[in-house]
């Protein structure tokens, strides 16, 4: 190889490593893309909004709570449940949809449960219907389950075609449970399921359940006619001296009941909870010529009483038609909203004495 070529081939090499060295300058300058400002690791942890799904499946018509389709596609059940001292704690009624506690003679009270939803197996102990009873059962469409009635209410059971299971006259699903200190008309009870297995076969049920009777709503309690209420009491006319009370338990947003100053619990041991307690006031009077002290009442009078629910008391009217649910209204006219969860509604003589505690501030009517 001359020296000519081999001063070439040197010239060659030497700017091939120039070239490279160029471009790896030009690697090295390029700019960084920006720095995220946040800590390391920052955004892994970046809560997301929580998106949860619209429930748009099937509600209990008595509590507007999420319910299994084929449970509610049925007809109400209404227990006349006892609620003497001896009667508690009563088998099934902390899983009641609704409850009206409504007086019988003497001051003491009937509890007309009603059961739809995920109902319990047992209920009890029953007792004796009153016609101002029928009312309200049929204000639901239900069946009514009892033990027995007043002479001119097996009249109008039998006048108003009422279907009914009635121990007293053989009825399905009923026994007795004897137990000790219990006087005998406390100790009888019933199989729901059995009652709806005999319902079945007398195509009593219906082909479609029953519709919402009441409008429910979350934000129930807000508004300049409803002030606080942590504590409704209700005391009963009558030589028994009942009193009800409800205990508001902020935490749970419902209210515990008691009677007197006991928790009133079912056999199971829960106590009852109530997302919202409405009190109506009901004309009543002695029935003339009774011998038992037996009373009227006029379910269709309409009037004054008052709405509790989370932790909040508001006044309203109550109007109620033949074959028709209760119909709840504030000074506008306009329906009341309640709250998701089971309702009690206290059926109370004018002469009641109903009583709301605001904080610091009481209220008594």
């Amino acid at each position: 190889m001359n020296v000519r070529m081999l001063t070439i081939l040197l010239l060659t090499i030497l700017t091939f490593f120039s070239w490279l060295a160029a471009c790896s300058s030009r690697e090295e300058a390029a700019p960084e893309p920006p720095s995220d400002p946040r800590p390391e690791g920052a955004h892994e942890d970046e809560e997301k909004p929580v998106e949860y799904p619209t429930y748009r499946g099937p509600r209990n018509p008595y509590t507007n709570e999420p319910a299994d389709g084929e449970n509610i596609s049925r007809r109400p059940i209404l227990v006349i449940m006892d609620n003497h001292s001896q009667a508690r704690p009563q088998l099934g009624l902390a899983r009641a949809d609704l409850v009206f506690e409504v007086m019988a003679e003497g001051g003491f009270t009937r509890l007309l449960t009603v059961f739809l939803g995920s109902a319990p197996e047992e209920v009890g102990p029953i007792r004796s219907a009153r016609p101002y009873h029928l009312d309200l059962v049929q204000s639901l469409d239900a069946v009514l389950v009892h033990c027995g009635a007043s002479p001119e209410g097996y009249r109008q059971i039998e006048s108003r075609e009422m279907a009914v299971f009635n121990d007293l006259w053989g009825a399905e699903g009923f026994y007795r449970d004897q137990r000790e200190g219990v006087s005998f008309e406390h100790t009888l009870f019933a199989s729901l399921s059995e009652i709806r297995e005999a319902m079945d076969e007398r195509e009593m049920e219906h082909v479609e359940g029953p519709e919402s009777i009441w409008n429910f709503s979350r934000g129930a309690g807000s508004g300049p006619e409803w002030d606080e209420a942590d504590l409704l009491r209700v005391n009963y006319p009558g030589y028994a001296g009942y009193t009800v009370e409800y205990h508001f338990a902020g935490d749970r947003g419902v209210y515990l009941r008691y009677i007197g100053d006991r928790p009133h619990s079912d056999a199971a041991g829960d106590q009852i909870s109530v997302a919202n307690v409405l009190v109506v006031q009901v004309p009543a009077w002695p029935k003339p010529g009774d011998t038992e002290g037996r009373l009227n009442m006029d379910m269709f009078a309409g009037g004054d009483g008052k709405l509790v629910s989370g932790g909040k008391v508001r006044d309203i009217q109550w109007q109620m038609e033949p074959h028709s649910p209760m119909r709840f209204t504030g000074a506008d006219g306009e329906d009341v909203h309640l709250r998701e969860g089971t309702t009690w509604v206290q059926i109370v003589p004018p002469d009641s004495k109903v009583h709301t505690e605001r904080g610091e501030d009481d209220e008594e009517r």
